[in-house]
């Protein structure tokens, strides 16, 4: 039973089981960017009113977008066409939480058009997604360990 008192074993268990269901906190990131919350703070980015003109047609890529994807609303960033920087995103460890990171090859123009907060995720929604996923597998994975 000593090894499951030590403080690092039991933050080892909770980094796993937050990296298993990594997934399900990139899906709530995700729904984020589809209603325009980029930042995850409420604020909305726009785009500029010298949007560039959509390949074939003279429709301004705001409107382009505004079709694709209206929850995000009118003029707002959603940062997903294909889905390809968002499907990259990845969780890192960082000091005493979390954050995301991106594989995709735009991450680094994201970022510096809109800056890191792209990646942030609303404590509240990290909350719920620690209560609904990894507070039941810890208690699980740790009554397995105890040969409960």
């Amino acid at each position: 039973m000593k090894p499951l008192l030590n403080q690092q074993h039991l933050k080892n268990l909770v980094n796993i089981e937050i990296i298993n269901d990594e997934d399900k906190l990139v899906d709530i990131k995700k729904q984020q960017y589809i209603v325009g919350d980029i930042f995850s703070n409420g604020k909305k980015a726009k785009y500029s009113k010298k949007s560039r003109v959509v390949e074939g047609g003279s429709e301004l890529y705001r409107d382009f977008k505004n079709k694709l994807n209206p929850k995000a609303g009118l003029g707002n960033v959603d940062l997903i066409l294909g889905g390809s920087f968002i499907n990259s995103f990845f969780i890192e460890e960082k000091g005493k939480g979390y954050i995301f990171a991106a594989t995709d090859s735009k991450a680094n123009d994201l970022i510096g058009r809109y800056g890191e907060e792209i990646f942030n995720l609303k404590q509240k929604s990290f909350d719920e997604f620690l209560n609904k996923y990894v507070t039941s597998n810890f208690r699980s994975v740790l009554k397995k360990q105890l040969g409960q």
